[in-house]
């Protein structure tokens, strides 16, 4: 059961994304949020950046956690082809009374 939770504040590296919320139901909350990689140098060979998402939940607290993820230059198409592009987060949650962190139990990327 979700109680009366909402997202505040959704930020990636530092950067507050805005939301907007797309579903809800009793136990799961869907957000949508668009952020762009433009500004961000390419990774040098053998090299990945973490990214830190951070999301500030009302009447739950805080959820912090890492993305590692690799940069191609724009002109680079080929390497494109050997990876996917990260479209969908999904955390599943919990929180402890005494705490104003939210913990991660479960998480998926597509």
């Amino acid at each position: 059961m979700l109680y009366n939770w909402e997202t505040r504040n959704f930020m990636i590296q530092g950067v507050k994304l805005d939301v907007e919320e797309f579903q809800k139901s009793e136990d799961a909350l869907v957000y949508r949020a668009e952020w762009l990689t433009t500004g961000f140098d390419k990774s040098t060979k053998g090299t990945r950046l973490k990214l830190t998402v951070e999301m500030q939940i009302k009447n739950a607290g805080q959820l912090r956690t890492e993305l590692q993820a690799k940069f191609y230059g724009e002109q680079e198409a080929q390497h494109v082809c050997w990876g996917n592009a990260l479209t969908f987060l999904e955390y599943e949650c919990k929180t402890s009374e005494n705490s104003t962190f939210v913990d991660k139990i479960k998480e998926t990327y597509r």
